[in-house]
């Protein structure tokens, strides 16, 4: 029987052959603030953010909202327009909104543009959420107030039948009661009760005429129900006047917006936050890191050659100076190299490399110091073909899968420790039922134990080519049918050569390439996010730039994500900032 995890991914596999979506702009986090009437508020609103404010409003209440947003510069105009709003209540469900209650004005001269919302009656009590959608190409400043309109006032009358009132009230509102005779006993306020709460007698003060409660607190969206008696047990009888008088609570002070994913997205790719050329690497690239520093492997004449970067990829010296990792001498005579796969786990770096033939294949080991710890030969005058092959670790074993023609790979697995000792022997994965070309990725998944594979359909230019998705056990058994989560009929996805789990959220990042170069096989790069459950995070596809580029390798460490791929001078490293919920 499969873990309860697994099943729920694999129960998964059709929503990510329906979630497909043609590529886009990058998955957006909005500019959000938690509000109470009262209060106004200020941020920076990046280029295209959604403003999604979040407003305690009570039954009744009338809304008025200013948004403004105002370029600084007096050397950019305002290209904002906003666009559309989008009301939810407080079960998270879509409001009707008339526009009439809603205005936009934009003044040129002074680079303002604002959103109104006037007077809008509140159909319930509770959080609503308001998001605000605009067009803008450069970062603004968005700022802003919202209040209410309420009656504070509201009077009552009746007697021993009709002796029950009824109020929506906000948490912290604050309520008073008076109530005179008109006939009869001397009323009092005999009950306060809140939705759910138990009734009890306010605090107040009693006359001959009447009684004036003292200041009665509200703790929560409630209809607050305020029962009237008689002081006169005896004689619970007559006719009475009263008033109930709210003192709406008001928050006041600026609040601070803040950037957050959308409901539903658990991370989102921001900014570029660093980068660096690698011009030691003439081509292929690797990028891994052990939290300190991050190493960048490319190759050269033949060589595998690493460089440490910072964390913000500033060279590192000593540490910066280039390392050798491998080269023809480690292969069978007359071998030369070319192509390999970086990976790190538990303190080494893995480095599996192939012969220019594609005959040959070797796996190293490596601790911080670069000096080599571990050293095995998988293969050696194989008839597959070795280049292209992929490389994944789990904390207890390395994983190498070499390309077998037609449509598959075969898996060498080795114990991660100094001998690099073979478990057991190659497995066979792959074939008709679930196509695999070279250029493939997977990645161990440790929320789930299990390998999540991607591969394209081919890597030959100009061929048709889907990125195809399968979950395997610890042991590459096929867990889940094939399904092509990426698969845009008017493109070729190939090379889908990085596959990165995010730990914090367990998402899936996968980069891939859309050849447009026949020489290099080179072309832009693409990104898409997948949540824990293999659904496809809506607006997560990207197109990195327009600069042709292969072979991406990607890995994630805190709040970041690094992403090496080769291109026509070089290998290049590209750090991200990540968004989580």
């Amino acid at each position: 029987m499969l873990p309860v995890a697994i099943l729920t991914r694999v129960g998964a596999v059709a929503a990510f052959a329906a979630a497909a979506a043609l590529a886009g702009e990058p998955a957006r986090a909005d500019l959000t603030g938690d509000l109470r009437p009262g209060q106004t508020f200020a941020g920076d609103c990046p280029a295209g953010e959604t403003i999604r404010l979040k407003v305690d409003l009570v039954q009744g209440a009338l809304l008025r909202m200013q948004i403004a947003l105002k370029v600084a510069s007096v050397d950019q105009y305002l290209p904002a327009n906003f666009q559309r709003i989008a009301v939810y209540g407080p079960d998270g469900k879509p409001v009707a909104f008339d526009r009439t209650f809603a205005d936009a004005r934009y003044l040129p001269k002074a680079r303002l543009s604002t959103f109104y919302i006037r007077d809008w009656p509140v159909p319930a009590s509770g959080t609503y959420t308001f998001a605000v959608s605009h067009l803008t190409r450069v970062a603004t400043k968005c700022s802003g107030k919202v209040s209410t309109v309420r009656t504070t006032r509201v009077p009552f009358s009746g007697d021993e039948t009709n002796a029950t009132f009824s109020l929506p009230l906000a948490p912290d509102d604050v309520t008073t009661v008076t109530v005179r005779k008109v006939s009869g006993s001397a009323p009092f306020v005999a009950g306060y009760l809140q939705s759910g709460d138990i009734e009890y007698e306010p605090r107040q003060k009693r006359t001959k005429k009447g009684a004036t409660s003292k200041a009665i607190g509200a703790f929560a969206f409630a209809t607050a129900t305020y029962r009237i008696g008689y002081q006169d047990d005896t004689a619970p009888t007559g006719a009475f006047t009263g008033t109930i008088f709210v003192r709406p609570y008001a928050r006041y002070g600026r609040a601070a917006l803040s950037i957050a994913n959308p409901p539903g997205v658990p991370v989102t790719i921001r900014d570029v936050s660093a980068f660096v050329d690698a011009p030691f690497a003439v081509s292929g690239a690797g990028v891994a890191s052990d939290g300190t520093n991050v190493l960048v492997t490319g190759e050269n004449n033949g060589q595998v050659i690493a460089r440490y970067y910072d964390m913000n990829l500033v060279d590192v010296n000593p540490l910066g100076q280039s390392r050798l990792l491998a080269n023809a001498g480690d292969l069978p005579t007359g071998q030369t190299l070319r192509g390999h796969r970086l990976a790190y786990s538990n303190g080494f770096y893995y480095v599996a490399f192939s012969s220019t033939a594609g005959t040959s294949a070797a796996l190293s080991r490596f601790p911080a110091t670069l000096a080599r710890s571990g050293f095995t030969s998988i293969v050696d005058g194989s008839s597959d073909p070795t280049g292209d092959l992929f490389l994944t670790v789990t904390d207890s074993t390395v994983s190498v899968g070499m390309p077998r023609p037609p449509y598959g790979h075969t898996v060498y697995q080795y114990v991660a420790d100094a001998t690099l000792r073979s478990v057991g022997t190659p497995l066979l994965i792959g074939g008709a039922s679930w196509p695999q070309a070279p250029g493939s990725s997977a990645v161990w998944r440790t929320d789930q134990g299990v390998y999540e594979m991607w591969s394209p359909d081919s890597i030959v230019y100009g061929a048709p080519s889907d990125l195809h998705h399968v979950i395997y056990s610890p042991s590459w058994g096929a867990i889940t049918t094939d399904s092509k989560p990426v698969a845009d009929p008017n493109v070729s996805e190939t090379f889908c050569t990085s596959v990165v789990l995010d730990a914090d959220t367990g998402a899936t990042i996968v980069h891939w390439v859309e050849p447009s170069n026949a020489l290099t096989g080179q072309g832009r790069l693409h990104r898409v996010l997948f949540d824990a459950i293999g659904v496809e995070i809506p607006n997560s596809r990207a197109t990195l730039g327009n600069v042709e580029r292969n072979r991406p390798a990607a890995f994630i460490s805190g709040n970041a994500l690094y992403v090496a791929a080769e291109g026509p001078s070089g290998a290049v490293v590209t750090k991200y900032s990540l968004l989580r919920n």
